[in-house]
């Protein structure tokens, strides 16, 4: 049983809490907001079926490139958890979020930005990438020394009750483009699609 405190606590989405993993400092654990001894079904089935597409992609063999990658479960003193890649600047520091990006930036100051935008909706159609959701605060900010890349984290699967779309690049590909639009007119920025 791997031994977590709250010392390691960096971060929290809407269904589990994040810890920086204590013998691996690349890698990050999540775990169950409810994991205190009983876990909702609801919870429950949205991080296996999260889990399962992992396992489906890294069958694929995908490129990583920008997706923090899943590494497996393991059980700790906290309750059953998920191990991911930690997604990190340059630095060392932890990536941020693109949703805290973007309250500091807009397209017009970081013509970048929707370059980068780009290439993440490029990168999830060749891969066939599906999303539960896709939000800014799902997509970390990877800074590098002069550049920086974006990087989904969460909220990885498709949640169809008959999935189709993980069985056809047509309607995967058709899904994926739904999405983005949704997406990109809540962040309001355009790009072509």
């Amino acid at each position: 049983m791997l031994v977590i405190d709250e010392s390691l606590y960096f971060s929290k989405g809407t269904t589990r809490k994040c810890f920086i993993h204590p013998t691996n400092e690349n890698l990050c654990i999540k775990l169950s907001l409810k994991d205190q001894g009983k876990r909702t079904p609801g919870i429950i089935k949205a991080i296996d079926r999260e889990n399962a597409y992992y396992l489906k992609l890294t069958k694929r063999n995908i490129s990583w490139s920008h997706l923090s990658q899943y590494c497996g479960d393991i059980v700790t003193n906290l309750g059953k958890g998920s191990i991911y890649q930690l997604i990190r600047d340059h630095d060392g520091k932890i990536s941020t979020s693109l949703d805290k990006f973007l309250e500091k930036v807009t397209v017009p100051d970081d013509a970048l930005l929707g370059e980068k935008l780009q290439t993440l909706y490029n990168y999830m159609q060749d891969n066939s990438i599906l999303t539960t959701s896709l939000l800014a605060r799902n997509i970390v900010v990877q800074k590098g020394m002069s550049d920086y890349e974006l990087i989904i984290i969460d909220d990885i699967g498709n949640s169809e009750f008959v999935p189709v779309s993980e069985f056809s690049n047509y309607f995967a590909s058709r899904k994926i483009k739904r999405k983005w639009q949704r997406f990109l007119k809540k962040i309001d920025i355009t790009i072509p699609l």
